[in-house]
């Protein structure tokens, strides 16, 4: 009997302290909205702060695609006694991209939806809203260049990889997106000319100020960089084309003809 008492007397010991701990680590309604609360607002701190740090990743492999892109455009002209890809008729699909898949081991066979990798397409890019992802392209090519025959307006050799001490400096390849799209989106790889295949000085809503209100867009002489609006659309940084010889060293950058 008095073995039976005390084992009941420390069983509702036991079950006094468990009863008393349970009590000590409950929390009241209030305090749980303060901690959601600090997670809230430790959350819209941390939020800009990594937004920003994807805007730049993206940013960088933008940048990364277009130096490779221009190696391509290199690789094309290596084989062509310098030229670069020139734009075919209205009705044809061999632009610029179609011209240097191969040296981007681009595959086109089967379904448009397998083609790929997606070497065309902007990180930052929303996908062509039509096609698989292999088949969204980002960028176009500076439509000045992408002529055999250029205008009188025009220095000679500007199309040709070397073919005047000054091409380095002309603005290549660019980041695009199709402007009557919502939201902007990219086009596709392998269209016509028509197909925001390139960018001229009338197309500048074409280009995609997609990283931060910038847009990224590479040289002839292989260097990319990334330039803000300027003051006509068409970037601050990006040299479009040199005049004739009439004006020797004139060139056309922001809106104006620079010296």
């Amino acid at each position: 009997m008095h073995n039976h008492m005390k084992y009941s007397n420390m069983e509702e010991r036991i079950m006094y302290n468990i009863q008393r701990n349970d009590r000590s680590i409950r929390f009241t309604l209030i305090e749980l909205l303060v901690v959601i609360s600090i997670i809230m607002m430790l959350a819209a701190l941390l939020l800009p702060a990594l937004q920003k740090a994807k805007a730049t990743s993206h940013r960088i492999a933008c940048a990364s695609n277009l130096k490779n892109l221009t190696v391509g455009m290199h690789c094309y002209a290596g084989d062509w006694r310098g030229y670069l890809p020139q734009e075919p008729a209205a009705s044809e699909y061999e632009c610029w991209d179609a011209k240097i898949a191969d040296y981007m081991n681009y595959r086109m066979t089967g379904n448009r939806n397998t083609w790929g990798p997606p070497v065309f397409h902007c990180p930052a890019g929303i996908p062509n809203p039509y096609y698989a992802l292999g088949s969204s392209r980002g960028y176009a090519m500076n439509g000045i260049l992408a002529h055999s025959t250029l205008s009188s307006t025009y220095m000679p050799r500007q199309n040709i990889i070397g073919g005047n001490p000054e091409n380095g400096k002309i603005f290549l390849l660019a980041d695009m997106w199709v402007d009557t799209l919502v939201p902007m989106a990219e086009h596709y790889t392998v269209g016509h000319p028509v197909n925001y295949e390139y960018v001229s000085l009338t197309q500048f809503a074409r280009l995609a100020y997609r990283h931060s209100k910038t847009f990224n867009f590479s040289r002839m002489d292989g260097s990319v960089d990334n330039t803000k609006r300027g003051n006509s659309g068409g970037g601050e940084k990006p040299v479009w084309f040199f005049y004739a010889s009439s004006n020797a060293g004139a060139y056309w950058q922001d809106g104006a003809v620079m010296k």
